[in-house]
């Protein structure tokens, strides 16, 4: 896989660039450039990335000097060179990638404006009002609104097949353009010299609509796979709006602003509260309160003092703190789970790859096929001979134009996405219906997933002179004028119980997130116990009450007056609703569940054992989830990762179906391939009842796109003419090729019907 190669040590005498390749279509481009690059001498290794339209080269600088080996090899081979990706200018290549999609959208609708009018004043028979417009105009009228969608709506599939002809390899372009092609000339000849056709005793039938029906429908297709690969995109550019692109540093005792790419190590940084780190580093001077949670998916922030590690793009909640960089650049943490995300998307499976791999015989024997056709009608067939060979060899190759092969799956896609929105599962691509069909296994990040994300108080428990509600009243009266999540959570039960809070005099912040204050004159504080006194006593009842609770993974509040520990609370994540039902369905149906988590090994031990999972995984960070989803597929298990924040981004573009709860962060919506917009757990097996029906149904259009295919190409080609002399012309040929369309939509439209 493509992450092997790039964990590899490189040797010494050896470098690694990453250029951007445009012009790329399909796996077959992806092949294509690989091995091409790969021919170089000097090479050792090529991956290129599709969703990215990138290649990353290593190559032994002894040989190669600069980039110009890699440019000439893929120009001549009929690709674009954008040359090197560096980090600053990622921004102007996902605006080219934006650029090109408006493109193919611009052709598309063209392509519909016009071959709508097309196809009513060609079809008189279906439309007959168009019959008060005189033939000769109508057909001039066709004429002058076919040629935009001929030469510029399908200019993509012309100079693809312009450069596959030069290389000798012929793809779906190659079939499309000659189809199309054909089509146009020999309606424009019929139109020209309509006279001199009739007078061979030839109807002067023209097809235009059929060409502009295949460009209009073919281009759809391929708009929909550059959407998809742009979205696939999205991801990453999230990632970097999590590295500021200011901060400040001590220069000389004093603060100066500077761009964050230019920051060294050793230089000491000052993060103000509300700002996002930077770089990886370590806290040398004052103290906060950090929410990780875009790390370890863990949603309580997590208090930081002198000595303390901080990570990049990780977000600083309150205080001031100093910190001197470690790790800078591609060396911190997010750019590493940056690297991760990239790579993982290089190894994406694309459903077209079928189409594309059968084309690659398919279209040859197609052409070989017309040109006999073309000489056996010639040399054998009955007069005229010139235009009886002429249609049957255009009758091949329109019956044979690939567009319900094209439709296939963008068709079924469009059902399913549709029928999905309408459940709130938005389904992204075509990757996402054939890699998330037959999940055997389902991973499920715990925080924000399978529970709420959101602390609760979930336990109280006072000291035998107090009661629970004497102890949360104090508790509410030291935490409320506080924005701290667990301060939150003991407000909101407060309010809930409708109590109403002490004065207070003389408050005071502790550092790392605990309070004092004078309640009637009496000191009473709350907090972690390493944040309260050092003498504070403790009861054994309430000592073995945080033995137990802290080994069912809760955070364990103390509440004190004076130096005495007067009782405790407990903060929880609370499961979901239904989180219990999905995981129930998910084991009756036999699919195999875990749970991957940053979280404490005692709190997702406690909700494992609650749900019933197979396994677990507790304090795990980004680059070891994606390396347990690798280890649950190499025992050869198909795997769904259901997850919700930036920290599960790697792991779910690694799993064969990533699906992102829509409650979540942008970044793993935009990472994984299913979305459930609601945010509700029984959105998944859903999803997965969806894809494996959607999988069905593109397979079967396949199967029907080909099989119709085969069966027709002999009829149009004459082969049973002289027994039964039946035979295809161009018209008919047209109407079939559009009746094999029709088929393979009406047949994607059975997604809908389906119970989920």
């Amino acid at each position: 896989m493509t992450q092997k190669n790039n964990q590899q040590k490189i040797p010494e005498n050896f470098n690694r660039v990453t250029i951007s390749v445009g012009g790329m279509t399909c796996a077959a481009c992806v092949a294509r450039v690989e091995k091409i690059l790969k021919k170089i001498d000097g090479v050792n290794s090529a991956s290129v990335n599709l969703p990215l339209a990138q290649a990353t080269i290593e190559y032994d600088f002894s040989k190669i000097k600069d980039l110009a080996p890699f440019k000439k090899i893929i120009e001549d081979d009929g690709y674009i060179f954008n040359g090197e990706i560096k980090e600053e200018n990622l921004t102007d290549f996902f605006e080219k990638e934006l650029k090109y999609q408006e493109g193919l959208k611009l052709k598309a609708l063209t392509a519909f404006t016009l071959g709508i009018p097309i196809f009513i004043l060609s079809m008189h028979e279906f439309f007959p009002f168009v019959m008060i417009i005189p033939e000769d105009i109508r057909n001039y009228l066709v004429f002058l609104l076919v040629i935009p969608v001929q030469f510029w709506c399908g200019l993509p599939f012309l100079s693809g097949a312009y450069k596959g002809i030069k290389k000798l390899s012929f793809d779906m372009n190659t079939l499309i353009a000659l189809g199309t092609l054909s089509a146009f000339i020999f309606s424009s000849l019929i139109l020209i010299f309509k006279d001199y056709f009739i007078s061979l005793g030839m109807p002067a039938n023209l097809y235009f609509d059929s060409s502009s029906m295949i460009i209009m429908f073919i281009l759809t297709g391929r708009y929909l796979e550059a959407k998809a690969r742009n979205r696939a995109s999205e991801a990453i550019k999230g990632l970097f709006t999590l590295i500021p692109k200011i901060t400040h540093v001590l220069k000389n005792e004093q603060e100066i602003e500077v761009p964050v790419n230019t920051l060294l190590k050793g230089d000491v940084i000052v993060i103000r509260p509300g700002e996002r780190i930077p770089v990886d580093g370590k806290i040398i001077k004052g103290n906060s309160s950090v929410d990780e949670s875009m790390l370890t998916g863990e949603s309580i922030p997590v208090e930081k003092k002198p000595g303390d590690a901080v990570i990049s793009g990780t977000l600083n909640l309150w205080g001031t703190f100093n910190f001197i960089a470690e790790k800078v650049g591609s060396e911190t943490m997010l750019s590493q789970i940056i690297k991760v995300v990239k790579d993982a998307q290089s190894a994406k499976a694309d459903i077209q790859r079928l189409v594309d791999k059968i084309s690659s015989v398919f279209v040859p024997v197609v052409l070989v096929i017309a040109i006999l056709t073309l000489l056996t009608w010639y040399f054998l067939g009955p007069a005229p001979i010139i235009i009886n060979s002429f249609l049957a060899f255009v009758s091949v190759l329109i019956i044979a134009c690939p567009c319900a092969m094209g439709l296939a799956t963008p068709a079924a896609i469009m059902v399913s996405t549709g029928k999905g929105a309408e459940m709130g599962i938005l389904l992204k691509d075509a990757s996402t219906i054939e890699n998330a069909s037959g999940i055997t296994s389902c991973i499920f990040d715990k925080t924000g997933t399978l529970t709420t994300g959101k602390p609760v108080l979930s336990n109280i428990f006072p000291s035998e002179l107090y009661t629970e509600e004497e102890l949360l009243k104090i508790a509410m009266s030291l935490e409320k004028s506080s924005e701290h999540p667990i301060s939150v959570a003991i407000t909101k039960k407060a309010w809930e119980k409708k109590i109403l809070p002490y004065n207070t005099t003389d408050f005071r912040s502790l550092t790392g997130g605990g309070v004092t204050a004078k309640i009637d004159g009496v000191l009473y504080g709350i907090g972690k116990k390493d944040l309260l006194s050092q003498s504070a006593t403790i009861s054994d009842i309430i000592k073995n009450k945080v033995d137990e609770w802290s080994n069912e993974g809760q955070t364990i509040i103390y509440i004190t007056r004076q130096d005495e520990i007067i009782g405790i609370m407990t903060i929880f994540d609370t499961l979901k609703d239904n989180a219990i039902d999905v995981i129930s369905q998910l084991n009756k149906e036999g699919i195999k569940t875990y749970i991957l988590s940053g979280d404490n090994i005692n709190t997702v031990a406690t909700i494992a054992k609650r749900l019933n999972v197979k396994g677990y995984w507790a304090g795990v960070l980004p680059e070891d989830k994606i390396n347990k989803v690798k280890e649950i597929q190499q025992k050869g298990e198909k795997v769904a990762m259901i997850g919700d924040g930036v920290n599960d981004a790697p792991a779910l573009i690694q799993a064969d179906a990533g699906i992102a709860m829509g409650t979540g962060t942008d970044i793993a919506i935009d990472s994984a391939q299913i979305a459930l917009m609601s945010g509700n757990l029984s959105g998944v097996p859903k999803a997965l009842k969806l894809v494996k029906n959607t999988i069905k149904i593109i397979k079967q259009n396949l199967f029907w796109a080909f099989f119709y295919n085969i069966l027709a190409i002999p009829i149009a080609a004459g082969v049973f003419y002289p027994i039964f002399e039946l035979r295809l012309n161009p018209v008919i040929a047209s109407v079939a090729m559009a009746f094999s369309s029709v088929t393979v939509v009406l047949n994607s439209l059975r997604i809908r019907v389906y119970k989920y």
